[in-house]
């Protein structure tokens, strides 16, 4: 068997299984959205991902008495937002003098799980980055930070202009540096129109220094009960009910700057689906015309979406000093 189709039969083996059950897990957001069966795989072929929304009531319901006219009037009140695929693509290389070195299968099974470990990281940190995007790079995923902004630089989450629709907007706060309980509640009860519905937040993200904030804010609430054991600090943390992520990914300088974000998800209203056909998708080992070197692509695809912006919400310029 060629040297070519040895390597990318022993990639196939050994690096893409690798890539595909590890890709999520330099990021604690999408590890949470796939515990909660928000991380999906798309049916092959397809532009674009789609999600019909209404806009604005039917406007054909009214009281009445005895023989008043009900009106049929005809409107259009549903239309769609579009998420376009985002693609990623990566090279492992196997350099010409490396491959010289090689002698039987078992080192030719060494060189490519040495290429394993950096791929997987250098890929989970670009989709757990992207997450976060806030459209200043077209090429990566609508993030999280596009789709809560409400009338700033980037409110077209979507395809879907907020100047068009003023429904289609996310729940953001661009004013509040200093976080307390209270602003946090009403925020949150703010966005969900109610708690304990399919319209309610389910998860809080931040970054370290936010949680050291948040964990602050409840700590005057800590007890201790035992008098010969002290335990302090909390292992756990939940808001109102709502679970809490803490990803180092979540944008924010920490203590002593106004840039830290606070974002408060509805996962039943958002989601992360997989190109059927660019699932860690792997090309054949080539050699270029100009380089002493084997390489092969690994190629993937994906969209982050939400058909409710108004659901997603965040606080984007807390100081966590204050």
């Amino acid at each position: 068997m060629a040297l070519e189709s040895q390597l990318t039969s022993i990639g196939t083996k050994y690096i893409r299984p690798a890539l595909i059950n590890g890709w999520m897990n330099g990021s604690p957001t999408l590890t949470r959205f796939k515990a909660k069966g928000r991380v999906l795989k798309s049916l092959p072929g397809g532009n674009a991902l789609q999600f019909p929304f209404t806009y604005r009531s039917v406007g054909n319901v009214t009281r009445y008495k005895g023989m008043m006219e009900i009106p049929a009037e005809e409107r259009d009140e549903i239309t769609s937002v579009t998420y376009e695929w985002k693609f990623i693509g990566a090279q492992i290389v196997y350099k010409g003098t490396d491959i010289a070195k090689l002698s039987g299968p078992t080192a030719k099974v060494n060189l490519v799980m040495s290429k394993k470990k950096n791929v997987l990281d250098t890929l989970q940190d670009t989709v757990a980055t992207d997450i976060f995007n806030v459209g200043t790079n077209i090429l990566a995923l609508d993030g999280l930070r596009l789709m809560v902004d409400a009338a700033g630089t980037y409110p077209n989450s979507g395809g879907v202009a907020i100047a068009d629709f003023a429904t289609w907007s996310g729940n953001e706060d661009s004013a509040t540096t200093t976080l307390t309980r209270a602003l946090l509640t009403n925020f949150i009860l703010t966005q969900s129109g109610s708690l304990g519905t399919q319209e309610a937040a389910t998860v809080l993200v931040m970054n370290a220094s936010m949680f050291g904030k948040l964990h602050a804010i409840v700590d005057p609430q800590e007890r201790w009960e035992s008098k010969t054991n002290l335990s302090v600090g909390f292992k756990t943390l939940t808001f109102n009910g709502l679970d809490i992520v803490v990803d180092t990914h979540c944008p924010g300088s920490g203590g002593g700057t106004t840039d830290n974000w606070l974002i408060v998800l509805n996962e039943n209203r958002l989601g992360f689906t997989m190109h059927a056909d660019y699932d860690m998708k792997m090309g054949p080992v080539l050699e270029p015309i100009t380089q002493d070197a084997k390489m092969q692509k690994v190629l993937f695809g994906a969209a982050l979406w939400t058909d409710e912006r108004r659901r997603q919400g965040a606080f984007q310029t807390i100081n966590p000093s204050l």
